[in-house]
């Protein structure tokens, strides 16, 4: 059996399938499975991973009838995925030279955490590089607890494509909630990175490539779908994955949903929980200041103090 899946969900891609298969026939690390699942393209993606697969036989094929979106195509590749860890990407991202092997090494040594991720590089639709993430993590390799990394991070989300991932965390979460559309590998990643803490590698190990086209950055302008979402995420957080508030918490990752949060309070469509008050209380609102005190009555403050201040 394969040591790494690499599920590549493809919608009309065509044109990036060859490079995103080199990337990884490159990688010094070979004991791997490419599991692409396209997600009914109406380009010729299928028949260009029907040659693809005839040249590698490390190429599976999975092919929706209908278009499932990119979370259900995930789902579905999970279920026979053969590796032991899972790396996500999209056709378009690229994996960098050696990532493969120092990540796979690094997760067999250290096996309490949940993941490893390195830097991640931005390039625009002409392949020059544009932005690399700066996480200033650390300086070497190495483990972070969850509040460790709560505490170091910043809010910064975890770079899905320069990760590789437990493929049994993902599967013990149900795989990526459909639901949560493109916020769904945030949440999944989020959740086993807080629950078991992650290794850090400083230096690029994949290339994203940004688009205004691209599924987050076209569904994240839908207000009303993102409204809907970010209820869910709250919900979720406390009733699912309890295990993760204070982590998550401390990270401030939810800063990323400020605007979409003050919305939702000012129109009265969500009244936050003592819990949903400390999930969001490293956004620093002045509304939520003002609530200070009757979070410092909750049940639940004595111990997110402690996290805050060990």
């Amino acid at each position: 059996m394969p040591k790494i899946s690499i599920i590549t969900p493809n919608f009309n891609h065509s044109h990036y399938l060859r490079r995103c298969v080199k990337a990884a026939q490159d990688q010094t690390f070979e004991d791997f499975e490419i599991l692409f699942v396209d997600d009914a393209s109406t380009d010729n993606s299928w028949e260009v991973m029907q040659e693809l697969a005839k040249e590698d036989d490390r190429i599976r094929l999975l092919r929706n009838e209908k278009n499932l979106r990119v979370e259900r195509s995930i789902n579905k590749a999970l279920e026979s995925a053969r590796g032991e860890y899972v790396i996500f990407r999209s056709a378009d991202d690229l994996h960098l030279p050696g990532f493969f092997e120092e990540a796979h090494s690094i997760l067999e040594s250290k096996t309490a955490a949940g993941l490893c991720f390195g830097e991640l590089e931005f390039c625009d639709e002409n392949g020059k590089v544009v932005e690399t993430t700066q996480y200033d993590l650390s300086k070497r390799v190495r483990y972070f607890t969850p509040f460790e990394l709560a505490r170091a991070i910043g809010g910064t989300p975890f770079p899905t494509p320069a990760m590789l991932t437990r493929i049994r965390l993902v599967r013990e979460l149900g795989g990526f909630d459909p639901l949560m559309k493109w916020h769904a590998d945030w949440y999944a990643v989020s959740v086993i990175g807080y629950r078991h803490g992650i290794c850090f590698v400083p230096r690029p190990l994949a290339r994203m490539t940004r688009s205004e086209s691209s599924y987050l950055a076209a569904g994240s302008q839908n207000s009303n779908h993102e409204d809907e979402i970010v209820k869910l995420i709250l919900n979720r957080v406390r009733t699912d994955h309890a295990d993760v508030l204070g982590a998550l918490a401390l990270s401030g990752a939810m800063k990323n949903f400020h605007t979409t949060v003050s919305s939702l309070i000012r129109r009265g469509e969500i009244v936050l929980t003592a819990t949903d008050h400390l999930l969001l209380s490293s956004i620093q609102y002045q509304h939520y200041l003002s609530l200070a005190h009757s979070i410092s009555q909750s049940a639940f403050w004595p111990t997110f103090s402690r996290w805050r201040t060990s």
